[in-house]
């Protein structure tokens, strides 16, 4: 298990003149705290299954961690995903929230909802095996 803790803000350089999706990075200062705590779950071969338990909330904070360590999510060419590697179709980006927990607005009690996998997600996996 690792965890990251740094900064992230939009990244001014890649979203020049408003054209296409913005683009976030990890930044020295100006930036919003950002922790995720990951843990791989199987290996595969050209692939990671990682668990990642984001601490905070920031835009696009799991696809940044990841592509800055050099492990971009599969599907996620907005962050550095390349499918030459793969004899198959990816998709979308294989992001899948399983569990969902937070407190409930009103009531105060922990709440938790659960996802199971999708089926294009569970395919993806299915093939990597």
């Amino acid at each position: 298990p690792w965890t990251v803790k740094n900064f992230v803000a939009k990244d001014r350089a890649k979203n020049r003149g408003g054209k296409g999706a913005a683009r976030w990075r990890s930044v020295r200062s100006g930036g919003d705290l950002a922790i995720t705590h990951f843990k791989i779950l199987s290996l595969h071969t050209g692939a990671l299954l990682i668990e990642a338990r984001p601490q905070t909330g920031r835009t696009h904070q799991i696809r940044v961690h990841l592509s800055e360590q050099g492990m971009p999510i599969l599907g996620d060419q907005h962050y550095g995903f390349k499918n030459q590697a793969f004899d198959f179709e990816i998709p979308r980006v294989m992001l899948h929230a399983s569990a969902l927990t937070f407190k409930h607005p009103i009531h105060h009690n922990q709440m938790t909802v659960l996802s199971p996998v999708p089926e294009d997600f569970q395919k993806c996996l299915n093939q990597l095996k």
